[in-house]
């Protein structure tokens, strides 16, 4: 509690959120009495009870309680960009096969190549999207993840791929797709 105090007075702190998960509501309700509030900028508490995802709080005894909730919306879920996504997908496994003479040569797995541009033409996968975060049910299966982007020198863990991936999703843009596709080319072949 102590650290917390200096804190919130070194860093001039105006909220903080209590998780359910961490704090018993008794040791939440101490804290929130026993921890310093700075004349010029009170300090409002939330709470983020366990199982929730909902915070709930109120910045006075005499305003209601805000509600905030840990929903995320997602880009890559709305209409809009789901019919911009296929239209890439279709435009460029047309591009892909129309050039595949050519290019097949700079891919790792050309037998794949060929397979997945089809694939993805038909609908039957999608040339970027989720391969490790959970999407919904009726998602088309994806080549390639943001997470197959860079080439660290240690391997990912599956955590940090959902993260990159939950980025994508709630920042997806059809420019997104675009640019790891032609970062990740060789790797158009795979599985």
């Amino acid at each position: 509690m102590r650290q917390m105090e200096e804190i919130i007075l070194i860093y001039g702190i105006n909220e903080v959120i209590f998780c359910g998960k961490d704090l018993s509501a008794s040791e939440i309700m101490a804290l929130m009495v026993n921890l310093p509030q700075p004349r010029q900028r009170p300090v409002s508490y939330k709470i983020l009870p366990e199982d929730s995802q909902y915070i709930i709080g109120s910045s006075s005894k005499d305003t209601p309680g805000d509600y905030y909730t840990l929903e995320i919306a997602l880009n890559l879920f709305q209409p809009r960009y789901i019919r911009n996504k296929r239209l890439l997908d279709v435009l460029s496994s047309v591009a892909l096969l129309l050039t595949a003479p050519l290019l097949v040569w700079l891919v790792e797995q050309k037998e794949g190549f060929l397979r997945n541009c089809l694939r993805v033409l038909m609908g039957q996968r999608t040339w970027v999207g989720l391969r490790y975060a959970a999407g919904p049910r009726r998602m088309t299966q994806a080549i390639l993840s943001p997470a197959d982007a860079g080439a660290p020198a240690t391997p990912l863990s599956d955590a940090t791929k959902q993260r990159l991936e939950l980025l994508y999703a709630r920042d997806y843009t059809t420019g997104t797709d675009l640019s790891l596709l032609l970062r990740c080319f060789r790797w158009l072949g795979q599985e």
